[in-house]
């Protein structure tokens, strides 16, 4: 099919990130993703850093996640802090 429309299937592994020795960094938090949390936390704003992104205080296992969140991806905590 590829010759009848004078196209090219080129199979790179360029496309393939798992094939070519390099690969995202995930944070799974010890668990497998299926069974991984939805959220983490509760962590404290430190920093309004625009209207909508502000900055977290995280405790030193999470020193390798980025600290800027925009509010859309945070949740508010409810919880009772005395807790």
């Amino acid at each position: 099919m590829q010759e009848a429309l004078g196209t090219r299937l080129d199979m790179s592994m360029a496309y393939h990130p798992q094939a070519d020795g390099k690969s995202e960094g995930v944070v799974h938090f010890g668990k497998k993703e299926k069974l991984a949390p939805r959220f983490v936390g509760p962590f404290e704003n430190v920093e309004k850093v625009r209207p909508v992104v502000y900055r977290l205080d995280f405790p030193e296992e999470l020193n390798g996640v980025h600290d800027t969140f925009d509010v859309s991806n945070l949740k508010k905590c409810l919880a009772n802090p005395t807790l």
